[in-house]
């Protein structure tokens, strides 16, 4: 846009729209400056809940969110952090397929699949737990959507990691469960790089071993049991009767092994991205995640 006289303008660029705020009030300039401000209220209303991520990461830029048709029951939403956040554990080229390209393609399959039906009225928890009983395609791409959205909370930068530990309550179940933390890590290590094919590993409550006495973050109470397992494809230990009709796991951290998760970066060697991926975990989240599931609730996204 031109703009005569001697006005000085400040750009600021916003999503779809490039709008020029004058720094001097000059009569020539205000007619329309209602009408910016509006659209540009507008935009910034879009994009709050985004923003709000830097709460959380401590950096504000913005990820893309793919957009959705209004009648999308489910709709993918941003990384909470920057793309290159967790390098150099995962590249940032590596990032932006991952969750623009694949995980983005699981919410519209999932969505596709669903249109004109009763599954649209169901969450993204309910068509998991039920996926058996669905369509092929639901439960693929259910999986998909799910999996990757209880994952990416669970990630955070090296700098972080190596600042958080496990809390009192689930290092003492692990310790129950697996002896010490270092043995967990090297069990679950075992089953993520012996995965044959593409799949997940997931560690899990079993809510068939919750005490009726609940624990307490100081108390000695018996923590649940706690359980390695592993999915094929974007299968999720959540399905019922996937482990058999009386298990009743419920996933709170897991690793994913599907190639396009590592390969950019390190190609044919798993074992490495799993080794280094240990080095970007968010045990604040992933104890928070088994506080719940020690409820004997799954973790909702």
């Amino acid at each position: 846009r031109r703009v005569h006289g001697e006005i000085s303008l400040t750009a600021v660029r916003l999503p779809r729209f490039f709008i020029s705020f004058p720094t001097h009030n000059n009569s020539t300039a205000r007619h329309g400056l209602m009408l910016r401000r509006v659209l540009s209220l507008l935009c910034l209303a879009h994009f709050a809940a985004a923003i709000d991520n830097c709460a959380v990461t401590g950096t504000c830029a913005v990820n893309a969110m793919q957009p959705s048709a209004v009648s999308d029951p489910w709709v993918l939403q941003p990384l909470p952090y920057d793309y290159d956040f967790l390098e150099p554990v995962i590249d940032k080229e590596t990032m932006v397929l991952h969750h623009d390209k694949h995980h983005a393609a699981y919410y519209k399959n999932l969505n596709d699949a669903a249109r004109d039906t009763e599954m649209v009225k169901m969450s993204l928890l309910q068509v998991v737990e039920k996926a058996l009983s669905l369509p092929v395609k639901v439960r693929n791409n259910g999986g998909g959507a799910y999996n990757h959205a209880l994952w990416w909370p669970t990630l955070t930068s090296v700098e972080k990691s190596a600042s958080t530990q496990p809390y009192k309550r689930l290092a003492r179940s692990l310790k129950q469960s697996f002896g010490s933390l270092d043995s967990f890590k090297q069990q679950f290590s075992g089953n993520a790089t012996g995965l044959f094919g593409s799949g997940w590993v997931w560690l899990c409550v079993d809510a068939n071993t919750i005490p009726e006495e609940p624990a307490t973050e100081g108390g000695v109470a018996e923590e649940p049991s706690l359980v390695i397992v592993q999915t094929a494809n974007q299968d999720n230990p959540l399905m019922r009767g996937l482990l058999g009709a009386d298990s009743r796991l419920i996933p709170f951290f897991g690793i994913d092994v599907w190639e396009h998760s590592y390969y950019l970066k390190y190609n044919n060697r798993r074992p490495e991205y799993v080794e280094k991926f240990w080095s970007i975990v968010n045990w604040d989240k992933v104890s928070k995640n088994y506080l719940n599931a020690a409820k004997g609730k799954p973790i909702k996204v």
